[in-house]
């Protein structure tokens, strides 16, 4: 099958979700023998061993307003369509939406499938998504719970969305506690929590500091490793400050392939309070670390945790409730070595890159049949 998909980026070392998802799926296809034409902004990376991945880049390296980017491919599209004749137009966000339903309307019998990852609610992406998700011939949501927005939001036929869950890299796996991390951040006897993702408003870094604080109090041989870059860290920073637990909370930045897995490894439980998500990447990371896991009642997280069985579904805003779940793991070690094993067991099972990829073509080459 010959697949074209414009992206925004495909970086190896990226740990944004929508780009993750994107380089591991169409990394797969190619690998899967299937040829794979993408257009990049201008020299951004991505991985050149991989064969039947062809990469053409558009002439500028920063688009802004992304939007921007869908003016940008549609000569690209047309110009690959006469070369290749390409069976799938594969488009991930609403940027490219407007090139994407151009080109349609020139070739309506090529399929465009869109993937849907994140319902955000600003005006502009609502107006695109109800112009253009319609007019898609395939629309893949990554949970039950976006397929349920998408038909509430947009008005889509349930027989239109297709559930396809993201993947995770099961080469993350358990393993010790890295003695060299335990001395360097004085973890060695104490409950460690990891949170991993943007420090941003709707995933919530400072509340979750809030709850740790009064955690704290009660679990004093307690630490919590945050990953992640953005705008609150220095909100984050005052409130670590503020709340003396300088020596028990830590702003770690990023980390990446086997120092990420080390610090999985070296924790107890992941946490994360977000309150909007798609299908959260980080949290299948931790499935695949065999880590316990604490997570809003909110969105998809249901898809993933099972209350008692793999971690605890919180009520997002009650901090009683994060703290008793939290306790409640940090004084059961019993408990916490039974869901790990089954947060591993459904990666394994349910969360692989591999079946996402051949879901996904599955269904491309029903919509190509159609």
């Amino acid at each position: 099958m010959k697949i074209c998909s414009p992206q925004l980026g495909l970086a190896p070392n990226s740990t944004l979700g929508g780009e993750v998802y994107d380089r591991e799926v169409l990394v797969r296809f190619a690998k899967m023998g299937h040829q794979v034409e993408v257009l990049l902004p201008k020299n951004l990376p991505y991985d050149r061993s991989v064969k039947n991945l062809n990469v053409e880049f558009a002439p500028i390296k920063r688009i802004f307003p992304a939007y921007l980017y869908s003016l940008i491919i549609i000569p690209y599209l047309f110009k690959k369509y006469k070369e290749i004749e390409f069976d799938v137009l594969r488009i991930h966000v609403h940027f490219l939406a407007l090139g994407a339903l151009f080109f349609k309307f020139f070739h309506q019998d090529v399929p465009i499938v869109a993937h849907y990852h994140l319902d955000e609610n600003s005006l502009l992406f609502n107006l695109v998504n109800k112009f253009f998700l319609p007019r898609c011939d395939l629309v893949i949501a990554d949970s039950l719970y976006l397929k349920k927005q998408l038909e509430k939001k947009f008005g889509l036929p349930s027989s239109k969305i297709k559930v396809v869950y993201c993947g995770t890299d099961l080469n993350i796996k358990p393993g010790p506690k890295d003695k060299s991390l335990q001395k360097k951040y004085n973890l060695s006897g104490k409950f460690v929590f990891i949170f991993m993702g943007r420090l941003i408003k709707r995933k919530r870094p400072d509340f979750l500091v809030e709850v740790f604080n009064r955690f704290h109090k009660i679990y004093p041989d307690s630490a919590l490793l945050m990953f992640g870059l953005g705008p609150l860290a220095n909100n984050l920073k005052k409130k670590i400050k503020e709340f003396h637990l300088k020596n028990s909370v830590f702003l770690l930045g990023t980390t990446f392939g086997r120092e990420k897995n080390k610090f999985y490894n070296t924790s107890d439980a992941f946490i994360l309070p977000s309150e909007n998500e798609g299908f959260v990447l980080v949290v299948l990371e931790a499935l695949a670390a065999a880590l316990p896991i604490i997570a809003s009642n909110a969105v998809s997280f249901g898809e993933s945790v099972t209350n008692h069985y793999n971690g605890y579904l919180a009520s997002p805003y009650d901090i009683d409730d994060w703290v008793n779940k939290m306790k409640s793991l940090a004084t059961n070690k019993h408990l916490c070595q039974k869901m790990a094993k089954n947060s591993r067991q459904l990666a394994e099972t349910k969360f692989s890159w591999e079946n996402t990829a051949k879901q996904n073509i599955l269904l491309y080459e029903k919509v190509v049949k159609n």
